[in-house]
Parts: C-alpha cells; structure tokens; sequence
C-alpha cells in the first residue's frame, strides 16, 4: 500500500480541533531529526549529513507512512506519528513529540486521530508499538489508547515492552 492512499490531494491524514496529521514536508526533515535526537547522550549523530541522507530516504519510502503533527493554534511542527514498515503486519507505529509539547494530551489526540485515519482508509485496525520499558508516560499512553501488552523483551540491557 502506497501513501498516496493515505493522505488525500493536500497531503493530510485528518485532523481535529487541535492538531493536524499530514505529510512531513523536506523543510521539516531537520526538525524530525531534531526530535529523534532530542534528550539522547549522541544527539550529534543526528545531525550529520549522512543520517539526514538516510533519513530524507526512509521518510518518502513508498513502504512507509510518516505524518507531521501540527498544532492548529500556531501552526508549529510538534513532532510524528508513522509507520515505517507497512510491508510488515501487524504495522507498528511510532509517535515521539518534542519534549516541550508533553503532557498538553497532543500525543494522545495524535495517535487517535493517526490510528483512526488509518483504519478508516484501510479497514486495519491491529497495530504494534514497542514502548522503552522505563518510560512510563508511554506505556500509559498505550494503555489510553486501548493498547494491550502482549511481550517483553530485552534490548541493549533495557526492557521493551509490545503492545497490541
């Protein structure tokens, strides 16, 4: 599936009274770099030449699903929702936002709003996240969102905790 069927002919996936899910724009590659990076010990990595080349490559893969999340109020980039392999099912979607915007309940309105779209386009309504075992505010997010944990696994030494 191609995301020419998800955004409809001015790039968007939906929206609401707060916020707006459309596609990333190339000027926004640096801020999604930005927030990958963000409260990381090598942030710098993030920065180079290189992982934006990579990064331009993986965001208009045609496998891939990756929205902006735009508060309406000012009109600012907050960070995404996507999915990166939609080859692969379940889909399993991430959803990071700059630290500045926690706790206003735009993730949970994001990912709503994402999952619904998505489900109302494909009919898909089984999805996968993997959420870092010590961040609690998303593993309550996943609980929100009516997410179950179905595993726990162990990556670099840090449980990781699946939900379905």
């Amino acid at each position: 599936m191609s995301e020419t069927t998800f955004f409809d002919e001015n790039g968007m996936l939906g929206e609401n009274d707060r916020i707006l899910l459309r596609k990333i724009q190339q000027e926004e590659f640096p801020l999604f770099c930005n927030i990958l990076g963000e409260g990381k010990k090598d942030r710098e990595s993030y920065q180079t030449s290189e992982y934006m080349e990579f990064l331009e490559g993986e965001l208009v893969r045609e496998d891939a699903l990756y929205c902006a999340i735009i508060r309406k109020t000012d009109n600012v980039f907050c960070g995404y929702v996507g999915i990166s392999e939609l080859s692969e099912e379940p889909w399993e979607f991430a959803i990071e936002l700059f630290k500045r915007y926690h706790r206003q309940g735009l993730g949970y309105q994001s990912l709503d709003l994402f999952l619904n779209s998505v489900k109302e386009r494909t009919g898909v309504n089984t999805f996968k996240s993997c959420v870092d075992g010590l961040n609690l505010a998303s593993q309550k997010l996943m609980e929100k969102a009516k997410g179950t944990l179905v595993g726990v696994h162990m990556e670099d030494g840090a449980p990781v905790m699946v939900y379905q």
